[in-house]
């Protein structure tokens, strides 16, 4: 029975998809990105490891690739009733919230962003951060007193957190933030999907004898 043009190019997605997906699920990209960023133990990653409740990252799990419809293009030419050629466009969105780019090294200039969020003022910001990580058991906070020994800071309504936080403003303003490398995993795409794509040319080569194979692979990092 003949088939249509459109049935050949559904086909050839189906592989794709199967072969690129599997691949990234295999490897488990988003997973590694995640682990970075609670091994790294920041506060600022409190939300962004729970990506399913904050959105902080897109896709949310390892196998959630290629649910959009767009994100893979796929026309055939025929030939006496059979693809003769197969192009491929192939589109993986990596979506990362504004904020949390700031903290990766893909960010290379020093906005700062301050604790509690872009809209709240900056010293209760802070403030509120410190406050937190407090309560959450952290003994990381000290002031210096006049014999120069250090004061640590165990509770949320010692006032001395109000000199700590505008030491830490004033560091940020100067100096930005530490870079972080939780995004790195983002930078294996390339190879796995090119590799992925091989595999999917040798399927399609299999099924259709003289079908070639163009392939055209755009990833791109993103805001949410």
């Amino acid at each position: 029975m003949a088939r249509s043009k459109a049935q050949y190019e559904n086909e050839i997605r189906t592989i794709v998809v199967g072969r690129v997906g599997s691949s990234l699920r295999r490897e488990k990209i988003l997973s590694s990105i995640l682990r970075r960023a609670k091994d790294d133990n920041f506060i600022a990653f409190g939300k962004f490891i729970n990506p399913e409740s904050s959105n902080s990252i897109s896709p949310k799990k390892d196998d959630q690739w290629f649910l959009d419809p767009e994100s893979i293009y796929v026309s055939v030419d025929m030939q006496d009733g059979y693809p003769s050629n197969a192009i491929i466009k192939l589109s993986v969105k990596l979506g990362l919230d504004e904020k949390y780019y700031y903290f990766s090294k893909r960010a290379q200039n020093k906005d700062p962003w301050w604790p509690s969020g872009w809209n709240t003022a900056r010293g209760s910001g802070i403030i509120n951060w410190i406050k937190q990580k407090i309560r959450n058991g952290s003994t990381n906070f000290y002031r210096l007193g006049k014999d120069g020994q250090k004061r640590f800071i165990t509770s949320p309504d010692d006032p001395g957190i109000y000199s700590v936080s505008f030491v830490i403003a004033r560091h940020i303003a100067s100096q930005g933030l530490k870079k972080r490398d939780f995004t790195d995993p983002f930078n294996r795409v390339d190879k796995i999907i090119d590799n992925a794509l091989v595999s999917a040319g040798d399927r399609i080569a299999e099924l259709y004898e003289e079908a070639a194979l163009e392939k055209i692979t755009d990833i791109y990092l993103d805001f949410i």
